[in-house]
C-alpha cells in the first residue's frame, strides 16, 4: 500500500493549515486524521508519537548484539550507535522511506530524538559538533531537506549538540548506494566530500558526531571518517537511525 493509498497523501494539507491558518489541533485532527506511516490506521490520541502507532514502534526489531558487533566491525568511527535493525519491505524500511522519499521530514526529527535519548541512557560523550552525512547540492533541491539534517535535529533537541551542517560538504554528485554492493559502494562515495573551505584547521582535536539515516556498508561514513581524520580531529562517533541486515 502506498502512502497516498494509505491517506497519508493529507499530511502536506495538514502542515499547509497548521503553518499558515494556525487551525486548532483538535479540529484539524479530526478533518485529517493522523494515519500511521506504515500501517495506514488512524493513530490513537493516547499515541506517544504523530507518525507511527505506538505499537508499531514496539515491534520494531532492536539491533541485536551480534549486529552491534558487526556494525563497529565496518565502522572506523571510535563509537556507534544504531538503533533498529532494517531488511527488505520490513516496517522500519517503510518508515526510512517515508522520511527520504515522501517528505515526512519532521518523522526523521522523531528518528534522531530516539537517539538522543539513548545517547543520554548509555552516557556517550557529547561530542563539539553534530554533523550530518550531506547530500549533493542537486539531490539536495530534489529533494527539498536532507533526512539527515532532521536527524540531527531531533538529536540536538535531546542533547543539545551543536549541529553543523556546512563543515563537511558533498563535493562529487554520487549514484544512489541503494542497489550497490560493498565494493561498489566504497567506490561511488571515494573522494565525494570536502572541508568547507577554510575550516580545515577548526576541526585538530575537535570531536564529531556524522548522523545518518541508515548505515548499510559504512562506506560512506568511513569515506567521512577518512576525511575527518586526516585533518587530526578528535573522537569521531556514528550514529544512524538503522542498520541494515
Amino acid at each position: 500500500m502506498s502512502l497516498r493509498e494509505s491517506g497519508t497523501g493529507n499530511w502536506w494539507r495538514t502542515d499547509l493549515l497548521r503553518k499558515n491558518f494556525r487551525i486548532h489541533t483538535d479540529l484539524l485532527d479530526f478533518i485529517f486524521p493522523r494515519v500511521c506511516i506504515v500501517s495506514g490506521e488512524k493513530i490513537p490520541d493516547c499515541n506517544t508519537n504523530p507518525f507511527v502507532c505506538d505499537s508499531v514502534m514496539e515491534s520494531l526489531p532492536v539491533l541485536s548484539q551480534s549486529r552491534k558487533a558487526e556494525l563497529a566491525s565496518k565502522l572506523s568511527a571510535d563509537l556507534c550507535l544504531s538503533l533498529y535493525e532494517l531488511s527488505a519491505d520490513c516496517s522500519m524500511s517503510r518508515i526510512i522511506h517515508a522520511v527520504k522519499y515522501s517528505g515526512f521530514r519532521d518523522a526523521g526529527t522523531f528518528l534522531g530524538k530516539l537517539i538522543g535519548i539513548e545517547i543520554i541512557k548509555r552516557k556517550i560523550d557529547l561530542p563539539d559538533v553534530l554533523i550530518p552525512v550531506p547530500l549533493h547540492p542537486g539531490r539536495l533541491r530534489e529533494r527539498g531537506y536532507n533526512q539527515s539534517m532532521q536527524i540531527c535535529k531531533g538529536i540536538s533537541k535531546v542533547t543539545g549538540s551543536k549541529i553543523d551542517g556546512k563543515l563537511v560538504a558533498r563535493s562529487r554528485y554520487t549514484e544512489t548506494q541503494t542497489k550497490l554492493g560493498r565494493e561498489e559502494r566504497a567506490e561511488n562515495v571515494l573522494n565525494a566530500f570536502s572541508i568547507q573551505p577554510g575550516r580545515a584547521k577548526e576541526i585538530t582535536g575537535m570531536s564529531i558526531m556524522i548522523a545518518d539515516d541508515v548505515i548499510t556498508t559504512g562506506a560512506t561514513i568511513n569515506e567521512i571518517a577518512k576525511l575527518l581524520r586526516e585533518k587530526d580531529c578528535g573522537k569521531i562517533t556514528a550514529v544512524s537511525a538503522a542498520m541494515a541486515i
